[in-house]
């Protein structure tokens, strides 16, 4: 999977557990929401998923994988990577000058990545920074406090006046910074302030903080990875209070929701990498502390049985079926270039469909000025012969404007069986963000002349192959940036585009 199909298949995700938790905010405990918020993590971090048979994907069609349903998804329609060339050839064709093949969203891409990147790293150094001019705090309530809470890693309480609420920073050698407005006599708010942060460092929630950003930062375009960057904050404010709540009974929550109201302040520096004590929504917070979730055996199954479902369904890819050697036999069969070429007509009607492929006379020489290529015949690769854009110029379907296409785009019906065109091997096959699932086959005899197929639904062959004209290959699909159902079809001699049409004629 590619970085696009990670950030649209997450999005996915991302929206079902937004859904879940605005119904079931209340319901579960908030540890819950964390864990779901795990998963969506891994989904956006990890570059491949395991097929599987209960995949979610798998609904929503036979042989399709989990990029060819998502790409076509209406939320791939949010994200800003779409409005470029919808079924160009232009990342796939083979190029004599790499710097030329250089999309302008991958530029975008990397563009808005280091800008965050670098954001972010800029924000964390300065409050770093700043924080080292903090005095540290030492009483004999704080030092009895430390030894009753001990911790593998040495844990120090400072303060300084230049932040408003408390929070912690560090990995290895984590720090509770109070703000210079904490009355160091109240105990009972010391001791909420000192469990809430101490409960952040025992969990390791900075480290999951830094793989939330990082994730953000690889995702920057996707609107929903936002989302889920705020709501994971959010919980995690949630499911710490709620651990306090716990730990200190349930008497103690009228005195807990005081000092998160009292700490509720202006807070005068960002916290990105930091577990702010108040830095969300105060009410939602107030609310939660005061009707909190009691554990249930039940509950605890329902929520991991729920877990385990969504990880399931949302973390693996439709398993794809296998081709049929039969049917893959019999095509072959069925592929004898005179009986075809004696069975069917040599022109191609304008606008209808086919009932079997046709086949076209040979055609010898191309656009380059080189020695004249002798090709015995060229089938037609599906059974539509309506060509919904031709080689050359053509009005782009989104921006409008006039673009040069290297292929030409024959539209059908999903699942229409898709031919090679000629005697070849199969040197590639692969998916890419623009045109989907593609083959590239090296016309046999002349190992110059390249034929790549695109959008295709699935492939029924592998590099290394040997096909037959009339072979079937694949079936017409709508992967990658695609309109619609249609075969992308182009034909490269010594890596450049001529005009398929005219092995047709």
């Amino acid at each position: 999977m590619n970085l696009l199909q990670m950030s649209l298949s997450g999005a996915v995700l991302i929206a079902v557990i937004a859904l879940i938790r605005t119904l079931f905010i209340n319901r579960f405990p908030k540890g819950f929401f964390l864990s779901l918020w795990g998963i969506a993590l891994v989904r956006l971090i990890l570059p491949f998923s395991i097929p599987s048979a209960f995949s979610v994907y798998s609904l929503f069609g036979r042989n399709e994988k989990v990029q060819d349903v998502i790409t076509e998804s209406p939320l791939a329609t949010a994200l800003p990577l779409l409005p470029f060339e919808t079924m160009g050839f232009h990342d796939t064709a083979p190029v004599t000058n790499a710097g030329n093949n250089t999309f302008p969203w991958e530029i975008t891409w990397f563009v808005g990545f280091m800008f965050f990147a670098v954001f972010f790293a800029i924000c964390y150094i300065t409050c770093l920074r700043n924080y080292k001019t903090s005095l540290p705090v030492s009483t004999n309530y704080t030092e009895k406090w430390l030894r009753e809470h001990p911790a593998r890693r040495e844990i120090s309480i400072r303060r300084s006046d230049l932040i408003s609420s408390p929070l912690t920073y560090g990995f290895i050698r984590p720090v509770i910074l109070l703000p210079k407005t904490v009355d160091l006599d109240n105990r009972e708010q010391l001791n909420y302030i000192f469990l809430h942060e101490y409960i952040h460092i025992r969990r390791f929630d900075p480290v999951a903080k830094l793989l939330m950003i990082i994730t953000l930062c690889l995702h920057w375009f996707n609107p929903l990875v936002w989302i889920m960057y705020f709501l994971f904050n959010r919980d995690l404010e949630l499911s710490c209070d709620e651990a306090v709540v716990r730990k200190s009974g349930t008497e103690s929550r009228t005195g807990y929701a005081r000092t998160l109201v009292s700490m509720e302040e202006q807070r005068s520096v960002p916290t990105l990498l930091f577990n702010s004590f108040s830095k969300n929504t105060i009410e939602e917070r107030i609310i939660a502390i005061m009707k909190p979730k009691k554990f249930t055996l039940f509950g605890g199954i329902a929520a991991f049985a729920l877990i385990l479902c969504i990880g399931t369904c949302f973390l693996t890819s439709a398993n794809a079926a296998e081709p049929d050697d039969s049917n893959r036999a019999q095509s072959q069969q069925n592929t004898d270039s005179t009986e075809i070429a004696d069975a069917v007509a040599t022109e191609i009607p304008a606008n209808t469909e086919a009932e079997n492929p046709p086949v076209a006379n040979p055609v010898t020489g191309t656009d380059k000025n080189t020695d004249a290529i002798q090709i015995d015949l060229w089938t037609w690769p599906t059974e539509s012969s309506t060509i919904s854009s031709t080689f050359g110029t053509r009005v782009h379907p989104v921006t409008g404007e006039n673009k040069t296409v290297d292929h030409i785009n024959i539209a059908g019906e999903k699942g229409d069986d898709v031919y090679s065109a000629v005697a070849g091997i199969v040197t590639e096959t692969l998916y890419s963000p623009h045109n989907g699932n593609c083959i590239y086959i090296s016309v046999a005899g002349a190992d110059d002349t390249l034929v790549i197929y695109g959008h295709l639904q699935d492939v029924l062959v592998s590099a290394g192959d040997e096909v037959s004209a009339g072979t079937i290959i694949g079936h017409v699909g709508a992967t990658g940036m695609a309109t619609g159902p249609n075969l992308s079809f182009g034909v490269f001699v010594d890596n450049v585009a001529v005009d398929p049409m005219k092995y047709f004629e």
